[in-house]
């Protein structure tokens, strides 16, 4: 939460105009990977960039739909998760932090569960009546499904992807001299959005199909996002047979005690209502933002706060592939960073 004195005020904004005074207006754009020194200069400058194609000759681009994944992938096992608003890890009526409901399946059955949802969509744009028919007798096309662990998963379910990747990213590696500590795949549909959040990862996203909208604010910035803490919950899905004989399925959020630091603010929503709940935010924050398509390289810098929305023309699955390196704990962003969070505590204590 920002800062509640007009003296607090004064210097956050300043600060904030003095970072921004020497930050590019806009998301670099390169035409070619960076050499690995350039890179470290990138990392050094905490500055964000993408590479337009800069993946368009790997193999997942060029062979990755949802029929090739099906084949390669068919029955193993998954996790996936699921919410009833497609908003997994955010929060929820002011109070909970919410964490998906997760269950194992096979992916070939999320790949034709996504498929069915977006015929049905497609049918209710028509304005098909037989649409929600088949809503009401099947009420897990209502839920939204991503997968999205973020635990090295291209090492356990989908190491029969990895041919198709590289094992890192060369320029990162050289630069930054380790390995990626975790290269995760990603899938979803176009109702599934990530809500605004850091991460303590140097990383390098690669859309393989459709596109997302990354909409990012430094880390300097984050005097007006309004962080707190909230109570940590996960949501749950409960199944049962209605009494005619057809499948209910109703969601609950089971809460924790444990307290966990998140964002509430949306910074897509310029809401009359948003401006009035997040004044400092409206007021202060310039978010950038960057579309990222099929073949291109982003780089998100270590801490930068990031909000993600996904598209997709055809309606089929949007997949990306990420390398999360371990930012460097020893270079003053990160101490920084953390006296920032508790000027921002004390404040407001």
């Amino acid at each position: 939460m920002p800062p509640c004195n007009d003296n607090g005020h004064r210097a956050w904004r300043q600060l904030v105009s003095d970072t921004r005074s020497f930050r590019p207006r806009a998301i670099l754009e390169l035409a070619q990977p960076p050499s690995a020194l350039e890179f470290m200069r990138f990392v050094a400058r905490n500055q964000p960039f993408v590479v337009r194609g800069g993946a368009k000759d790997w193999p997942a681009v060029l062979k990755w739909t949802p029929a090739y994944l099906k084949q390669l992938l068919g029955h193993q096992p998954i996790t996936v998760a699921i919410t009833p608003n497609g908003y997994a890890d955010a929060v929820l009526d002011d109070k909970y932090f919410v964490q998906p409901y997760q269950e194992t399946r096979p992916f070939a059955q999320v790949v034709d569960l996504l498929d069915r949802q977006r015929q049905v969509r497609q049918a209710l744009q028509r304005g098909d009546a037989l649409a929600s028919q088949v809503l009401n007798g099947e009420p897990q096309l209502c839920h939204h499904y991503y997968v999205q662990s973020q635990d090295n998963n291209i090492n356990s379910d989908f190491t029969a992807l990895k041919p198709d990747i590289p094992n890192e990213i060369m320029f990162a590696s050289e630069a930054l001299e380790k390995a990626p500590d975790a290269v995760n795949f990603w899938m979803g549909d176009t109702t599934s959005v990530t809500s605004l959040h850091k991460d303590p990862y140097e990383n390098i996203y690669v859309v393989v199909a459709g596109s997302k909208t990354f909409t990012l604010i430094p880390p300097t910035e984050n005097c007006c996002l309004y962080e707190q803490y909230y109570t940590s919950a996960e949501y749950v899905l409960h199944r049962s047979i209605g009494s005619d004989g057809s499948p209910q399925e109703e969601w609950s959020v089971k809460a924790s005690d444990n307290r966990i630091p998140w964002i509430p603010v949306d910074p897509c929503d310029t809401s009359d209502a948003s401006h009035a709940r997040f004044p400092e935010f409206h007021a202060t924050a310039l978010p950038l933002s960057v579309t990222v398509n099929k073949g291109d390289m982003f780089y998100l810098p270590a801490l930068w706060y990031h909000h993600v929305q996904q598209h997709s023309e055809s309606g089929e699955p949007v997949i990306a592939v990420n390398y999360w390196y371990d930012m460097d704990y020893g270079t003053p962003l990160f101490p920084y960073f953390e006296f920032t969070q508790a000027l921002l505590a004390n404040s407001n204590a």
